[in-house]
């Protein structure tokens, strides 16, 4: 098999190739030097901005303001080189940074410290705007970084000698102040989460854990100019949350760069040397040789020489001797500089590389692989690879390129096209080098070539296989990892490979079995688009994919090669696989996931993407789909979405909206044969969804129109509801027989001004409203009421007599409300003497008189049909529907008489009980009323059993008790919790308790713990929950109120396993242990620890 190994180059045992993935037919004339340029994750768009001091090159007449206008405007490309749309930026000075977020929106810093972001769909106007700090000016070091999905933007600011770190997804600003004495030459965001790992590990090293990147405390890591490294954590004041993690051999130049890999395993220093070296004096080459002739001379050549060479003497004078050797002998020699690699954290230094002959040095990384230096050297761009021993050079151009460190490798951008620099996987160099043709890899793929020949052979390489490597299962993981990596000629290959595992686990050796077992696994469901291809114990790693979130993954020799879980699938010395997996089915699953990513990537090359399965996962699914939407790519994002069975209508709503946004000319017409068109992608997708978001852009006729192909009363009224048509949505309720969607529809035009004039309109016009207005306005404020009875026709009583019931109902005072019902009944007869005239005229013939009274009548007849044969719950009691329909009068007494007469006898009791006792109970509520003659009864029993044979004690008052609840019919509840409140007044009265049992035969335990923990009474709460059986509820009660003692006595009881056991509710509650410990530690518990660890 013929396999291009010929541009692979090894370096550090590692092998690594340079992939075209774009070649431009024309050399594009873009000039990226000097430009602030940015990638979008998944080999999506390029945003270019220049920089704030440059200066632009133009060719003919051109303004100051359109200069200065260049200078706030972002062109975006796709990495073709084929250009989206220029951003005018809204801003109020020049651009210091541009970004990406995850999906696809464009991030834009200013130089007033004013971060903007805008979608490239509606690019016009930004979509937020945070002000990170006021009155300051020209940010520096600023990155626009995204870790997790999630986009910081990090910038210093020297006036206040702070960074400012924005999380854009919460939009917090975090200050984190810098050490005083200290200039920072570089600084990257650092989230707190994972321990380091070796940089390169040998072949034969066994499987090993990396935790992935979580969202953990987020701190600033720091290059100061003086060589030291420092760990700064927000609200840094004086030192505190300051770490110095490293302080380097010397002072490092203000061109030095930090640099943490893709997966923040490992930081990165370079430090620039020689000509290099810059500091804020900048040492010129030319100035470097005048220093070393002087240096050459004598003091009287010195003397002479002083005037013609002053810059030069100058800094003789201010340095020292050892500087200036130190200056020279650096310069002298050819190192350009030296990267120092550390783990994560800064505190283990790995090694260290020295790099010679370059300049114009910038720091990236390749994957997570190797640091590589961009640089340049007899004119040309180079990208290289070195260390102390070797190095591999790749040769860019005379072009300044962009580079962006990708999770897999390096991507490299220029005039001519797209390139990434990629490590040769593991597994692919077993399978297709020579020198390991007798791999593992290498035998699984030539017997199935030899198979697909018609070769015997296969069956030979197939025995020899399962002789040498019993871990079938992860060789074919890694033939997957592979597959995933490889162009599609290559990649059909190994999935193809993958497929043929059958036979090698299979007894019979036969081709006819073959075939029969490459069907048995699941290639129709590789075919198939569902879903539910996944099994149950698959779907976190599907999940993490869409959602572009991190999986737990096991590494060996830097490569992932298994997807760890809570336990592994692999056992690591054996090869074995996890009894709790089904190894063919795992391996079934990674296989359909990766063609499918696959695909993924074809169909975003295909539209100008250019991205890889590891790009892909790390962005997720989601994510790509929302890049695909901000550059109108609506047919590639549906097939994606339907590959993984993902939601499609938003695509389909956003084509809409983009179309109509853009097409402000187009007929309705036109319009709706596109988006017609453009549904066929999602059939399943209902008409009335695109109508309602047509709505948002003001096409109301459009959306009416496409609501007519698709008939749907619901969908109509909302329609109508969303554009503001209350009377229109009320009338299409009503005739398509929605009666609820009729009072929704009245409910929101109440809450409207317009609507509520529509909807009287409406009334005046159409009777049948009236009946549906009074169900479904229920909660309508009398005032308003009063208002439809004066705006309508004129002498429509019946709405103020509604409006007067409801404020009886309301009313909280008994003579209040009786004059409310009074003047009700008033109005309510000139209603019925209005009804009794309209009838009259109506027999008379009288016209004129008809036609304009005839809606006063109807509405009548309407109002009180309704009020009359309503059947709502007030206070506990239903009303009885009366059989005169006409006699509203007698509808309102059976409504609201009880609650009269209720509170007129509670006012008689309270004024007799007044008398008795010298106090003023009148307003009380029965329950207050109540309690105080519980606590006079109870202070009585106590002062007899106090102070027995004295002349002066107060009599009880149980006969009253007796009678006030006999008067008013008080339920058991209510004296219960009466009794309960008066207990709680007085310590005194807590003996009262012991007889609760008798006087309301045993009430349940729970019902009085309810009760007492209402009223606070927590000490009675506790006496009862003592009475419960069950431990579990004991425990569970006792926690609610604290009470640590009862709670530890239960637990020392039962133990930490029956109380699991028991109570699976709480123990798995995520505090549970947390609780218990506290219980422990606060009652110095210290015997019982053993059993909660």
């Amino acid at each position: 098999m013929n396999y291009p190994t010929r541009n692979w180059r090894l370096f550090n045992k590692q092998f690594y190739r340079m992939q075209s993935l774009f070649d431009l037919e024309q050399k594009s004339t873009m000039n990226f030097a000097n430009q602030l340029s940015a990638v979008s994750s998944c080999g999506g768009l390029i945003a270019l901005a220049f920089k704030p001091n440059e200066i632009i090159q133009v060719t003919g007449k051109i303004s100051q303001d359109e200069i200065e206008k260049k200078r706030k405007t972002v062109q975006v490309f796709y990495q073709n080189m084929v250009p989206v749309c220029n951003v005018p930026a809204s801003l109020n000075s020049a651009i210091n940074q541009v970004g990406w977020t995850s999906s696809g929106q464009l991030v834009v810093l200013s130089e007033d410290f004013c971060v903007y972001t805008y979608s490239i769909s509606d690019y016009q106007f930004p979509t937020s705007t945070i002000l990170l700090v006021e009155n300051q000016s020209q940010p520096q070091l600023s990155k626009i970084t995204t870790i997790n999905n999630n986009t910081y933007i990090l910038t210093y600011c020297i006036k206040t000698n702070s960074f400012y770190v924005l999380d854009l997804q919460s939009e917090q600003i975090l200050i984190i102040t810098c050490p005083p004495k200290q200039k920072p030459v570089s600084a990257e965001i650092l989230i707190d989460s994972k321990p380091g790992s070796l940089l390169y590990q040998d072949f034969n090293s066994q499987p090993r854990k990396i935790r992935n990147l979580v969202n953990g405390d987020l701190s600033v890591v720091v290059l100061m100019q003086s060589g030291a490294l420092f760990k700064l954590k927000p609200n840094c004041v004086s030192g505190r949350d300051v770490e110095q993690l490293q302080q380097l051999k010397s002072s490092v130049s203000t061109t030095s760069q930090l640099m943490f890999d893709p997966t923040y395993q490992f930081c990165a220093v370079m430090q620039p040397q020689g000509a290099n070296f810059q500091t804020t004096n900048v040492f010129k080459p030319d100035l470097i040789q005048k220093i070393i002739d002087i240096q050459k001379m004598n003091n009287d050549e010195k003397a002479k020489l002083e005037g013609d060479m002053k810059n030069a003497y100058k800094i003789m004078q201010t340095l020292t001797f050892q500087e200036i050797d130190d200056l020279i002998n650096s310069f002298n020699k050819n190192l350009a500089c030296v990267v120092t690699i550390f783990d994560y954290n800064c505190e283990q230094k790995l090694t260290e590389i020295n790099v010679q002959d370059a300049t114009n040095l910038e720091l990236f990384w390749v994957g997570n692989n190797s640091p590589a230096l961009l640089y340049k050297n007899n004119n040309e761009y180079h990208v290289g690879l070195f260390n102390n021993s070797t190095s591999i050079k790749y040769k860019i151009g005379a072009q300044y390129p962009i580079l962006k460190t990708e999770t897999d490798g390096l991507r490299i951008v220029t005039q001519t096209g797209i390139q990434m620099l990629y490590q040769v996987l593991h597994s692919i160099k077993q399978t297709f080098h020579p020198e390991y043709a007798s791999s593992e890899q290498a035998h699984l793929l030539e017997a199935y070539l030899n198979y697909m020949n018609g070769h015997f052979d296969s069956d030979q390489l197939t025995r020899n296989l399962q002789e040498r490597n019993q871990d079938l299962q992860h060789l074919l993981m890694q033939a997957i990892q592979s597959a995933e990596s490889e162009s599609e000629q290559y990649s059909e290959m190994l999935y193809d490979s993958v497929r043929y595992f059958k036979l090698l686990t299979s007894d019979q050796q036969k081709h006819n079995s073959l075939a029969e077992s490459i069907q048995d696994f699941s290639i129709r469901r590789a075919a198939d688009c569902s879903y539910r291809y996944v099994s149950g114990s698959f779907q976190p790693v599907l999940k993490a994919v869409i959602e572009g979130k991190p999986v737990q993954l096991l590494y060996k020799n830097g490569e992932i090669i298994d997807i760890y879980w809570d336990r592994a699938v692999f056992d690591s010395t054996s090869g074995s696989p996890g009894d709790q997996f089904d190894i063919k089915q795992l391996i079934t699953d990674q296989y359909v996931l990766s063609k499918k990513l696959h695909g993924c990537v074809s169909l975003l090359q295909k539209n100008n993407f250019y991205t890889s399965v590891q790009q892909i996962k790390q962005v997720g699914i989601q994510n790509v789909i929302q890049q695909l939407f901000s550059v109108q790519k609506h047919a590639a994002a549906v097939s994606i979405s339907r590959l993984f069975e993902l939601n499609q209508e938003p695509i389909v709503i956003d084509y809409v909206l983009q179309l109509i946004q853009k097409s402000p000319q187009s007929t309705d017409k036109e319009l709706e044969q596109k988006i017609l068109q453009k549904k066929l992608l999602v059939p399943s997708l209902p008409l009335r969804t695109v109508a309602l978001a047509v709505v948002s852009k003001g096409r109301n006729r459009l959306a009416r129109m496409l609501l007519e192909r698709e008939p749907s009363t619901e969908a109509k009224v909302q329609l109508n509801l969303k554009i503001g048509d209350y009377a229109s949505a009320f009338k299409q309720a009503l005739r398509g027989g929605e009666p609820n969607l009729a009072h929704q529809a009245l409910q929101l035009a109440t809450e409207d001004t317009n609507g509520l004039r529509q909807m009287v309109q409406l009334i005046n016009q159409d009777f049948s409203v009236l009946r549906i207005f009074f169900q479904a306005n229920r909660i309508l404020k009398p005032d308003l009421l009063y208002s439809l009875g004066t705006s309508s026709q004129p002498n429509n009583y019946i709405f103020i007599a509604e409006a007067q019931y409801r404020k009886a109902r309301a009313s909280k005072n008994v003579k209040q409300a009786q004059s409310f019902l009074e003047e009700c009944q008033i109005t309510t007869k000139l209603a019925k003497e209005r009804h009794i005239q309209l009838q009259k005229a109506q027999k008379k013939g009288e016209v004129d008189f008809e036609l304009k009274t005839e809606s006063d009548l109807e509405k009548i007849k309407a109002k009180t049909d309704d009020l009359l044969s309503e059947t709502e719950q007030i206070d506990g009691q239903k009303i009885i529907e009366t059989e005169n329909k006409f006699m509203h009068i007698s509808l309102l007494q059976n409504d609201f008489q009880d609650i009269l007469q209720a509170e007129i006898d509670l006012l008689k009791q309270q004024k007799e009980l007044s008398e008795q006792f010298k106090k003023n109970l009148q307003g009380l509520s029965v329950f207050d009323t109540l309690v105080f003659l519980y606590t006079k009864q109870m202070q009585s029993d106590y002062d007899k059993e106090a102070r027995r044979g004295a002349e002066d004690l107060q009599p009880g008052c149980q006969r009253e008790i007796d009678s006030f609840i006999k008067a008013l019919n008080v339920s058991q509840e209510i004296q219960l919790s009466a009794t309960l409140k008066a207990i709680t007044t007085n310590s005194n009265y807590y003996s009262n308790l012991t007889t609760l049992n008798k006087q309301f035969k045993k009430p349940d335990p729970h019902v009085i713990f309810k009760i007492a923990k209402q009223l606070n009474a927590v000490q009675t709460a506790v006496q009862f929950i003592k009475e419960i059986e069950n431990d579990a509820q004991k425990f569970r009660l006792f926690l609610q109120l604290r009470q640590d003692t009862e709670c530890v006595s239960i637990f020392r009881k039962i133990g930490a396993e029956k109380l699991k056991e028991i109570h699976g509710e709480f123990y798995g509650q995520s505090g549970a242990q947390a609780v218990i410990q506290r219980l422990l530690v606060e009652l110095d518990m210290t015997t019982l620890s053993g059993k909660t660890k």
